[in-house]
């Protein structure tokens, strides 16, 4: 499932979403993926 989050989004920073916001977006999933 982690994979499928990533693909979105990548697609949202396609779409232009700004870098620190997709990078704030990408530590939450990694730290709630640990979290499981």
């Amino acid at each position: 499932m982690l994979i499928k989050q990533i693909i979105i989004i990548l697609r949202l920073a396609e779409n232009g979403l700004p870098l620190r916001q997709f990078t704030e977006l990408f530590v939450k999933l990694l730290i709630s993926h640990e979290k499981i």
